[in-house]
């Protein structure tokens, strides 16, 4: 590619120019607090030369056209607020303000908020608990029902792949909502690695997806909250999409972000065949290596341990043990502390480590050997009270024999009872009470565990025993569970109260 074409180029160009900046930022281009030299040297604003995100004519706009070749997408827009910008604007600018809409309850939070910014009125799916507890896939059978019971929903918005790496079979389910008339939005942030190489599976947008939200800055060579919104059809309004980036993202975008973004995809595009693939096959050596090697210790192989239809995206790791000997927080503070192995998540019963293409193969080896010598403490009961974490609330490894949890809970949960609607409970007053206490209460806050930002209370839904013992052993085992406020020695929840109640 013409050097002149590349912003990372433009931007180190105009730096050495003895061009004085009487304009924005601030810190002028100045080297006069350390560190911090190499950012703003080309951290610049929409000065002459450099395009503008918002009316995109330029070097700007041949980035978005990159990648929509890239991800063989019909348009593209950037997003410098993340995939969390990209959700909000896709369903603000595709869904009328207070429609009915299809949504997967294992939604991002972002997906949520959406709901309260339209005032929609979600219709929620959810899919069996696979074993180990790990969310499965909502099936187009699921949408189809859900459509023509309530004809009223021309928008379907899900989650794929999952955090945990499960591939929805996204086109059954754009093949449903189509023949329905609807709009299918997908929220793939974990999905950007997807599509653009013949060693991986399909993005959406190329599976029949109208729009679809990538976050470039988790699973590709991208800086923290680089995003891009992919359109796969004309049944998109691009110029309300357009529209909505503008409103909800900065009139300032960052020139370094947008040049990591290009700088990505051009990697991608050269080098992502080798990379992925050599991803996609040392992944899959690790798992065998520990199927072979641990008597306790798993890495889940979708496929073979799951059972699924589905596909799974092999940049991600599911770590956990047999018979639940440790917990997800067990594995994941151990992996920490002994290893200095840092992981994504925890849940209760497993751990998630993800890869991407610039993983060398002295870290799989890393994992591998940590893993190993992991399974051989279990096996010599040598995991005891040792290791304090700041994620495990009794500060220790957690022993358990627990088959239920891990291999029986296949049982689809009932969701919590809707009272208010969540756009009118978010902003209406309540009180904070004992979390023990909120049982049989109607919620004013979010609950749910951070990560990966999927609520198990939505504001305006009554906590139930399920959700409040969900809650307490989510606690007990250490996990982070976001919505809770710490007072008086003990923890409290914001109810909203219901007249009649």
């Amino acid at each position: 590619m013409d050097q002149d074409s590349r912003l990372l180029h433009k931007l180190t160009s105009y730096s050495a120019t003895d061009a004085y900046p009487f304009h924005m930022p601030g810190h002028k281009r100045s080297h006069d607090i350390p560190g911090l030299e190499p950012f703003f040297d080309i951290d610049i604003t929409e000065i002459d030369g450099f395009d503008n995100l918002h009316r995109a004519e330029g070097i700007l706009l041949e980035i978005q056209k990159q990648a929509a070749e890239l991800y063989q997408a019909k348009d593209a827009f950037i997003s410098v607020n993340g995939s969390t910008c990209g959700v909000l604007a896709a369903m603000m600018s595709q869904i009328p303000r207070g429609d009915t809409v299809i949504l997967g309850r294992g939604a991002h939070k972002s997906a949520y908020h959406g709901l309260y910014l339209q005032q929609l009125t979600p219709i929620y799916l959810q899919a069996d608990t696979l074993p180990f507890q790990i969310p499965g896939a909502v099936a187009p059978g699921q949408i189809a029902n859900a459509m023509d019971e309530h004809p009223e929903a021309k928008a379907v918005v899900l989650t794929s792949p999952t955090y945990e790496g499960l591939l929805l079979d996204v086109e059954k389910i754009a093949e449903e909502v189509h023949r329905r008339d609807g709009i299918l939005i997908v929220d793939s942030a974990h999905g950007a690695h997807l599509g653009f190489t013949h060693c991986m599976e399909k993005n959406p947008v190329n599976l029949g997806a109208d729009l679809v939200i990538v976050s470039l800055h988790k699973t590709m060579p991208a800086m923290t909250q680089t995003a891009l919104v992919l359109v796969g059809s004309d049944r998109v309004d691009a110029e309300n999409l357009k529209l909505h980036l503008g409103i909800l993202q900065t009139s300032s975008p960052s020139y370094v972000l947008m040049a990591s973004i290009q700088e990505s995809l051009l990697y991608a595009a050269k080098y992502g065949e080798e990379g992925l693939s050599r991803m996609a096959e040392s992944g899959k050596a690790l798992t065998a290596a520990v199927r072979k090697l641990c008597k306790h210790v798993l890495v889940v192989d979708g496929q073979n341990d799951l059972g699924t239809r589905e596909k799974w995206d092999p940049g991600k790791l599911v770590i956990t043990t047999l018979q639940g000997e440790m917990t997800g927080p067990a594995i994941y503070q151990y992996l920490r502390q002994e290893h200095n192995l840092q992981l994504e998540m925890a849940t209760g019963t497993y751990a998630l480590a993800m890869l991407s293409m610039m993983d060398k193969p002295e870290a799989y080896k890393r994992l591998l050997d940590a893993l190993v010598v992991l399974d051989r403490k279990i096996e010599t009961n040598e995991i005891k009270e040792t290791l304090q974490g700041d994620d495990i609330s009794d500060d220790e490894i957690t022993l358990k024999s627990n088959d239920s949890l891990l291999q029986d809970d296949m049982e689809k949960k009932d969701f919590p009872k809707t009272v208010i609607p969540l756009w009118k409970a978010l902003n209406q007053a309540g009180t904070e009470m004992p979390l023990e206490e909120a049982v049989g209460k109607v919620v004013g806050s979010f609950v749910g565990l951070y990560p990966p930002g999927i609520p198990m209370l939505v504001p305006g839904e009554k906590m139930d025993r399920q959700r409040y013992e969900e809650i307490t052993d989510c606690l007990k085992r250490g996990l982070q569970v976001q919505g809770l406020v710490e007072k008086q020695g003990g923890l409290y929840l914001k109810t909203i109260p219901v007249k009649n109640e």
